[in-house]
């Protein structure tokens, strides 16, 4: 299922997730702006064929955060299905 928008919310200023990755080496991205929670949503209800979610949530920001970013998230899924889907979405 499709989120509806960019995973990739940056706002304008606040580049804190472009290149940015875990500890673990994982990469992480920010969810905001007019569909961010809904694309939360989306990206947290789903499950691999093992129960598991493609992203966990690192960190949230109250509502009132001037840039607009609601989450931080940190993708559980290999670099290579990631551009993959990201590339399959883009179309």
């Amino acid at each position: 299922r499709r989120t509806g928008t960019c995973v990739n919310f940056i706002a304008p200023g606040d580049p804190r997730s472009v290149g940015a990755v875990s500890s673990d080496r994982k990469l992480l991205f920010t969810v905001g702006g007019r569909n961010g929670q809904t694309a939360l949503d989306v990206l947290l209800c789903m499950r691999d064929e093992h129960g598991s979610c493609p992203i966990s949530v690192v960190r949230t920001y109250p509502e009132t955060e001037v840039s607009g970013i609601l989450a931080e998230i940190e993708v559980q899924i290999p670099k290579k299905e990631l551009v993959y889907a990201c590339a399959r979405c883009g179309r």
